[in-house]
């Protein structure tokens, strides 16, 4: 229901998804899928997602390092 409420609010919506991203792949607008059935590799491959989104954002926001 998280990501129709979004959509109702106009709002963009990641998925951090594992396996084959299931259902809410299809549901959100970028879907960031770990193609494996390993929760610790799953973990680990969204956190080194995470950390090169903030890393963009901040290039974006305060010029190259």
């Amino acid at each position: 229901k998280a990501v129709e409420k979004a959509h109702e609010k106009k709002m963009k919506v990641i998925g951090f998804l594992g396996g084959t991203g299931g259902k809410l792949k299809s549901m959100v607008d970028m879907p960031v899928v770990i193609p494996s059935s390993n929760t610790q590799r799953i973990q680990e491959g969204h956190i080194t997602v995470a950390h090169i989104i903030c890393e963009l954002v901040e290039e974006e926001l305060f010029g190259e390092k």
